[in-house]
């Protein structure tokens, strides 16, 4: 390299670490070898990721050191370093996979080039050692420093009386952009996600995304509650993917509303394989929403989630 800069030499994303369903999500536990020869582990939550800790905590030893997923009976996967550079690893907030990457070079070689040279190998261990290093493993991870995310869930009422807790798996989002928790309004507590005007708010960046099948009709439906909205109103929308315009929407409501019943469903097209709901403000004043509940429309949870 001409100029120095980071570089990530390997990365590692098994199938299911990173699916919300509680039913099909995989490899609950990462587990990595800390620069004092201390074996770690982390619950997949989107408030403990390893980068959380800084480099103290990521970075490797100097003669190696690994990073993998537990426990599953048929494949344990394993990223070993066997030879690098200083380097750190990193946990994406999103899918869960494991990026290893070294850091930036310090010197200049002869050529008047910075070079980076590693070598790992990819391998999976049997479910005794897996099971092994788990019983050996400790966490001392840094809780955060605030409250902590408001979290959203898949096929069940999420009903924002609580936060994404620490220290346990959670398969699920985060509400980021324009959400803020309301602890002294609820539909069916005394807790909600207010949105202001011109808001638009979507769970992101903190969680895997919402797993759908193409043809199979869902149902995204809220209580919701205005104040001194104007201009098209406060609804419910789900579109396909973060970075496109295109969603369908529920019926919107406008002025000083009481708690009212939203939904809107959402059919994915075939290649489609993700959902994200929104919850919007287009116009002037303030939304509350409460007992949010995206899944299947066929489901049995969806009325009586639903009607609360």
């Amino acid at each position: 390299m001409e100029k120095p800069r980071r570089f990530e030499y390997a990365n590692m994303l098994p199938n299911g670490v990173a699916d919300s369903r509680d039913d099909r999500k995989r490899y609950q536990k990462s587990i990595w070898t800390r620069r004092d020869g201390t074996i770690c582990y982390i619950y997949q939550n989107p408030r403990l990721l390893i980068s959380r800790g800084g480099s103290a905590w990521a970075d490797q030893p100097a003669d190696g050191g690994f990073v993998g997923f537990v426990t599953e009976p048929d494949m344990n996967p394993f990223i070993e370093v066997v030879r690098t550079p200083p380097l750190t690893f990193l946990t994406c907030p999103v899918w869960y996979d494991q990026h290893v990457i070294a850091l930036q070079p310090k010197t200049k070689s002869e050529d008047g080039l910075y070079h980076i040279s590693a070598a790992y190998r990819f391998l999976s261990l049997p479910l005794p050692l897996a099971r092994e290093l788990e019983e050996a493993a400790r966490t001392t991870f840094p809780k955060s420093k605030d409250d902590g995310p408001l979290g959203f869930r898949q096929g069940v009422v999420n009903d924002c009386e609580t936060l994404v807790p620490d220290g346990v798996p959670y398969n699920g989002c985060i509400w980021k952009y324009g959400a803020s928790y309301d602890g002294t309004i609820g539909h069916s507590g005394t807790h909600s996600i207010r949105v202001g005007g011109g808001g638009l708010a979507q769970p992101a960046h903190g969680g895997p995304l919402i797993h759908v099948d193409h043809g199979k009709r869902y149902r995204f439906s809220a209580w919701v509650r205005t104040r001194g909205v104007a201009g098209k109103g406060a609804c419910l929308q789900v579109k396909p993917r973060v970075d496109v315009e295109t969603a369908v929407s529920s019926p919107s409501l406008t002025g000083d509303q009481d708690w009212t019943l939203l939904a809107v469903d959402y059919t994915p097209v075939e290649g489609e394989s993700f959902a994200v709901p929104g919850l919007v403000v287009d116009g002037k004043g303030t939304a509350w929403f409460d007992d949010l509940l995206f899944a299947e429309a066929d489901e049995s949870n969806v009325e009586k989630g639903a009607g609360r």
